[in-house]
């Protein structure tokens, strides 16, 4: 995890699970994808760093780092249960971090895992609310 962070030292940091299935219709078929994160954030610095996990759940990507010189703008969405980051540089970055997930599940190819994180969930809401809620 030290690794696809970028970070040296994760001392500090909670990691919270967030997924979000996105439906992309066009005129003649609907196209669900699936993403899933690892974030990480730091209450005392107020870092924030969301890794994209792949839907296979085999590998990871680019960590993306939000912070005041990427950040545009942050919300919760979806009536409060999904949070939203829009990037200076266009990018959006949508989640949901549920509390449960009992079972792994595939759909349609994606895989989400199964995760009792109640705890970390409401810590990152707190954080949320802390950092970026105006």
């Amino acid at each position: 995890m030290l690794q696809a962070l970028k970070k040296d030292d994760l001392s500090g940091f909670e990691i919270v699970y967030g997924k979000l299935a996105e439906n992309k219709d066009n005129l003649v078929t609907r196209k669900t994808q699936y993403h899933n994160y690892a974030i990480a954030f730091n209450r005392q610095t107020s870092e924030l760093i969301i890794l994209p996990i792949d839907p296979k759940l085999a590998s990871c990507g680019w960590p993306i780092f939000i912070n005041n010189e990427t950040l545009k703008k942050a919300e919760t969405v979806l009536f409060g249960t999904a949070f939203s980051f829009d990037l200076k540089d266009g990018d959006n970055i949508m989640f949901d971090t549920p509390a449960q997930n009992y079972k792994i599940s595939k759909i349609l190819g994606a895989l989400e895992i199964p995760i009792i994180q109640e705890k970390e969930v409401n810590s990152f809401k707190e954080f949320f609310n802390k950092n970026y809620k105006k």
